[in-house]
C-alpha cells in the first residue's frame, strides 16, 4: 500500500515494473525573483518538505509537510507549487489524500482511493482486469469511456456527479471523489 497525504499541486502517480518506489519533487515559485535575491527566493523551499516512511514491510506513507502557520490557508505557501512524479509497483494499492490541484494516475492494477479537495483528476486503468468503479464529485463532472451510469444532480447544472460502474466479477476495486473539480476516468487501450 502506497499512501500518499496532503500532496498539493501537481500530483502524477505511475506504475512501473520495479519492486521499488521513486520520488521526484519539484518545487517552483510563481514569482520573479533578480538574480541577486536567490538566496531569498529559495527559502519558501526549505519550508515545505515531502517525506517517505515506511510504515511496515508492505506500507509506505508519503507526507507534504508544510509549515503550521499555512496548512489550513487555501494557496500555497509563500508562493511555492510542488509538483511530484511518483513510480510505484504497478500492483500496489494507492490511497491518495490531495488538497487542490492537478492528480494523475496510470498504469496501477491495484485498489485506487484517490481524494481531492479542488482541482481535476485524471486515471488511466489498464485495459486488462474487471472493475468496480465509484467516482464523485460534490461540484464538477465525472466523464469516462467505461459505460456505466453517469448520474448528475441536477440535470441542466453539473453541480455534482456519479458514475458507477461494474464488471463482471470485479477483482478491482476504484473510488474517486472530488470536492470541486472533475474526474475523467480513460481506459488505456494498449
Amino acid at each position: 500500500t502506497i499512501r500518499l497525504n496532503n500532496s498539493y499541486g501537481y500530483l502524477t502517480v505511475e506504475g512501473w515494473d520495479a519492486p521499488a518506489v521513486e520520488i521526484t519533487v519539484i518545487k517552483s515559485t510563481d514569482r520573479f525573483y533578480e538574480p541577486s535575491q536567490q538566496q531569498s527566493a529559495e527559502q519558501p523551499f526549505a519550508q515545505v518538505r515531502v517525506v517517505a516512511e515506511r510504515r511496515s514491510e508492505k506500507d509506505l506513507a508519503i507526507s507534504t509537510i508544510l509549515p503550521a502557520r499555512h496548512r489550513f490557508l487555501p494557496k500555497a505557501p509563500h508562493g511555492v507549487t510542488v509538483e511530484c512524479r511518483i513510480r510505484v509497483p504497478r500492483d500496489s494499492r494507492l490511497v491518495v489524500r490531495h488538497d487542490n490541484g492537478y492528480v494523475w494516475v496510470s498504469d496501477v492494477t491495484g485498489d485506487l482511493d484517490v481524494r481531492s479537495h479542488t482541482g481535476d483528476m485524471i486515471v488511466m486503468l489498464p485495459h486488462t482486469g474487471t472493475y468496480s468503479i465509484d467516482a464523485r464529485t460534490r461540484m464538477g463532472s465525472v466523464s469516462s469511456d467505461l459505460t456505466g451510469k453517469i448520474l448528475s444532480r441536477l440535470s441542466q447544472f453539473p453541480v455534482g456527479s456519479h458514475f458507477d460502474y461494474t464488471s463482471q466479477t470485479p477483482k478491482r476495486h476504484v473510488c474517486l471523489r472530488m470536492g470541486r473539480g472533475s474526474i475523467e476516468i480513460l481506459q488505456d487501450r494498449q
